[in-house]
């Protein structure tokens, strides 16, 4: 993939994660509803990578008020990590991987 994956930034999240178990998820994206995600995984993250994979730069609108919504459905996310993706010819998805407070709990 190319873009915006950093691979020091998903170590550095990984750093941030202090259970042994994630959770992954990938979900599609609809720009033209007033909610873009169309499935949010889990609402207890503590900790999550988001990535946004898509056919072109997505722009900073659509970044910003994904964020925000994935904060506000996560109401104990302690740290987010945030990379785009460019893959050519694939419909828009979002992963999300990160430590669940049931994660933790186990």
């Amino acid at each position: 993939m190319a873009g915006r994956l950093h691979y020091t930034d998903f170590r550095q999240f990984l750093t941030y994660s202090k259970g042994r178990q994630l959770h992954f998820s990938l979900s599609d994206i609809d720009y033209a509803c007033q909610l873009p995600l169309l499935d949010l995984p889990s609402k207890d993250f503590r900790t999550l990578y988001l990535l946004l994979i898509d056919s072109e730069i997505p722009d900073v609108y659509a970044l910003s008020e994904l964020a925000e919504v994935v904060e506000e459905m996560n109401p104990s996310l302690e740290t987010m990590v945030f990379g785009t993706a460019i893959q050519p010819n694939m419909p828009a998805k979002v992963m999300f991987l990160g430590e669940t407070l049931a994660s933790l709990m186990q």
